[in-house]
């Protein structure tokens, strides 16, 4: 007020008591303006009313009117001394408040700095945390929220660090017992640092200016006050993965990250954020496309670029998030185990091989722990009597029933097995889901009013576009010449043909159905596989949905062939007994028919 320099002098006096002298200097000479005591008589003559205990006093500006009160505590109990115009001392209108009064912990600004580098397979979170010289406290409790790491935690001299908390998971560090090592206005300080196995992510941080601790509280007043009492900001820090992974969601969380660190400055120009949100959203494109291989070429050119870009236009925060992140997903699509191309039956509830089926190529696999009801023996995956599997392939489902001479010569992944028949295959558990983290992108049914019908011993050809109801009578031919087809639904009776000239999807918004001894796939002149031949079924079992709902999403009728693939993720697939189909068959439920044997021809 008066642009002189004002000194605080801290006096250690007796144990555990402190004494305060301010001087006011104006560069040639002083005057003390504390109070002191100046009766001659009086055993404390020249001492300062200024005492509190060790270590207690603090700067505050309890009435928020820019002159700053001195608090302390006084064998244990909270004191304020206050500014009466000339002094510093504890007047009739000096304010005291109670022992657990909530003071300001806010008046400060802070600056984090931080870098992860990867050290023998753990992440090392090393930060400096800088009090700007414009801040009116010293820096006594740093907190990073929402993130945890108790592999190791490393502090500065004299500061004390911890992870845990009994609400949300935290990081922190305090000075609290040593306050000589707080950060002051204008200073900075290293040493900060967690170790764990854990990825970065973009996570909240809460610093508290030092106050006199408030006494008494709960973990919940704690943290609310941190939450609403302190200088927050952004950094990185270690996380838990998405669990279930899912590439699709993450790469969402890629393309966040980059947003976000573009917000935050860690990005610093509009080209590099550009250009890393093109390169994901492809990368996106192409597992959307269920093309992995592709989606790896493109996130290897993300690997490359954030080395070049790394200290420039990227700060070690950006790098961070991109670089190791990206590698996460990018081992994760290499080493995600089997691709759902492999697998010529797949579910997401339960699978049925009835007894004498075959399956003579591929995998069988039910992608999660199912809930009941199942279609048969209350487990994911039922193998009948007699049934036999291929070698090289896998059996995969959280609850597996072997049939009596029964034989598997796939491997076998489970958490239960109940095994009456013979395993030449591999037995493997336990087994974690989900086996395919992204699914093939199921592609609906727009149909139009159109409708068709195929009279009996007729043909028709079948340009693509969108109908009505299709129905296929006895020894109809309905000749498909390529292309996407939005049907609404799809109905044929015994002995028909279902041909294919070119490559085509044919998307049905209720059911699918093919009856006895029909053939579905490929015109004899064509080159054309099952693999070029997609339905796409949306409808459920019956009207309900339920398991035992008739008639099933899409049946294929008994002693039919089928060369082409059909995926039903709302209700059950049937192929019916003594088939022979070639393709994949993914579905929600999927019964293989007593002898039908089935052969991979993959789409996807």
């Amino acid at each position: 007020i008066d642009s002189k320099i004002d000194i605080v002098t801290n006096w250690h006096i007796v144990e555990w008591v402190d004494a305060i002298w301010i001087f006011s200097w104006d560069g040639t000479s002083g005057s003390i303006i504390n109070e002191y005591d100046n009766d001659p008589n009086s055993i404390d003559y020249g001492k300062s009313t200024l005492n509190g205990d060790f270590n207690s006093f603090e700067f505050i500006d309890y009435e928020n009117d820019g002159i700053l009160e001195m608090r302390c505590l006084l064998a244990g109990e909270a004191l304020v001394f206050s500014w009466n115009g000339n002094k510093y001392g504890l007047w009739a209108n000096t304010p005291q408040v109670s022992e657990d009064y909530v003071f300001p912990a806010n008046k400060l600004t802070v600056k984090c700095t931080s870098q992860v580098t990867l050290i023998n397979n753990l992440f090392k979170y090393s930060y400096i945390w800088t009090n700007d010289s414009s801040s009116q406290q010293n820096i006594q409790e740093i907190t990073i929220y929402n993130s945890s790491c108790n592999e190791f935690i490393e502090s500065p001299w004299r500061w004390l660090g911890d992870s845990g908390g009994d609400i949300v998971p935290m990081i922190g560090w305090t000075s609290l017992i040593y306050h000589e090592q707080m950060i002051h206005p204008g200073e900075f300080k290293d040493s900060f640092a967690v170790q764990c196995n854990k990825y970065p992510k973009i996570v909240d941080y809460y610093i508290q200016g030092y106050t006199v601790p408030t006494s008494g509280r709960t973990s919940q007043e704690y943290l609310e006050d941190l939450l609403t009492n302190s200088f927050h900001g952004y950094t990185v820090g270690p996380t838990d993965m998405m669990d279930p992974f899912v590439p699709l969601d993450f790469l969402d969380t890629l393309l966040n990250y980059n947003t976000r660190s573009f917000e935050l400055g860690w990005i610093t120009t509009q080209t590099t954020v550009d250009k890393y949100a093109g390169l994901f959203t492809t990368a996106k494109s192409q597992l959307q496309q269920n093309n992995n291989d592709g989606a790896e070429v493109i996130l290897q050119t993300v690997l490359q670029e954030v080395e070049i870009d790394s200290g420039t236009t990227l700060s070690s925060e950006a790098y961070a998030l991109l670089r190791y992140n990206t590698e996460y997903l990018v081992e994760h699509l290499l080493s995600g185990g089997e691709s759902i191309s492999t697998y010529s039956i797949f579910a997401t509830n339960s699978i049925w091989l009835q007894q004498n089926s075959n399956i003579l190529s591929g995998s069988v696999g039910v992608n999660q722990i199912g809930e009941p009801p199942f279609l048969t023996s209350q487990v994911e995956l039922a193998i009948g009597k007699n049934t036999i599997t291929p070698a090289g392939y896998s059996l995969k489902a959280n609850r597996i029933e072997v049939k009596q001479n029964t034989t598997v010569n796939s491997d076998v992944y489970y958490n239960e097995l109940i095994n009456n028949g013979t395993i030449t295959g591999s037995l493997n558990t336990p087994l974690e889901f989900p086996l395919i983290t992204t699914l093939p992108v199921f592609q609906t049914s727009t149909p139009g009013t159109e409708d068709i019908t195929v009279q009996q011993n007729d043909e028709r050809i079948l340009l693509p576009g969108a109908y009505g109801d299709i129905q296929v009578k006895k020894n109809g031919k309905l000749i498909f010449t390529g292309g996407e087809y939005n049907i609404n639904k799809l109905d044929g009776e015994e002995s028909n043909q279902l041909l294919f000239q070119s490559e085509s999807e044919v998307r049905i918004k209720e059911k699918f159905g093919a009856g006895k001894e029909s053939y579905i796939g490929p015109e004899d002149t064509t080159t054309l596989s099952a693999s070029d031949i997609v339905f796409y079924v949306e409808g459920i079992n019956g009207d309900s949905g339920n398991m035992g709902a008739t008639p099933n999403a899409a049946e294929v009728g008994e002693e039919i062939k089928v060369k082409a693939n059909f995926y039903v993720p709302n209700g059950t697939i049937w192929l019916r007994k003594n088939s022979e189909v070639e393709g994949a068959f993914i579905g929600k439920d999927v019964k293989v028919g007593e002898g039908t044997n089935v052969k991979l021809k993959s789409a996807w």
